[in-house]
């Protein structure tokens, strides 16, 4: 194995190992605690600076909740930096989405929000920017969901309804 080679399969065992961790919503600090290591550890193997031995390899994808096989498949069919390498804000963005999208009860609303993400994200992969310009410049998402759907949310706000989700939940008992 030449010195290339052997970096680029650390490098993106690093970054897959990263990625699902924040995926995962876990702190280096968290996965170093389940795999008995210390986090400064966990940040070597995550950058591709150490190799990491078999033993401890299976304890990283367990605490990851994958197989072994799952985090290396591929990792030597691919050039540095192949592995899906999304910026952290955006995996923390998908985290706290989740997270908030769980805290809804309402089926309705979690389908409807469903349906306004893949719209955008529908209209983002066709390359027409759209996406971007669905929200009003306060944010309101209700004339971004008419645009998508040719009609008016189903929890439109009524004029004896709060506009403002805050105000919604300040009012709420």
């Amino acid at each position: 194995m030449s010195g290339t080679y052997g970096n680029s399969v650390l490098e993106n065992l690093g970054r897959r190992i990263r990625n699902t961790r924040v995926s995962n919503g876990m702190s280096q600090a968290a996965l170093a605690r389940m795999c008995g290591i210390t986090f400064q550890q966990v940040q070597k193997y995550e950058m591709g600076k150490t190799r990491i031995p078999i033993d401890r390899l299976v304890s990283v994808a367990a605490a990851l909740d994958l197989s072994v096989t799952e985090l290396v498949r591929d990792l030597d069919q691919e050039p540095a930096g192949a592995v899906d390498d999304t910026p952290l804000r955006s995996q923390k963005q998908a985290v706290a989405l989740l997270k908030h999208f769980n805290t809804i009860q309402d089926e309705t609303v979690r389908a409807s929000l469903l349906a306004l993400i893949k719209s955008v994200a529908n209209l983002e992969r066709a390359g027409s920017g759209a996406g971007a310009h669905l929200l009003a410049p306060d944010g309101d998402a209700t004339a971004a969901y008419d645009a998508l759907t040719d009609g008016p949310t189903p929890h439109a706000p009524t004029a004896d309804a709060p506009a403002d989700a805050d105000a919604a939940l300040a009012a709420s008992p």
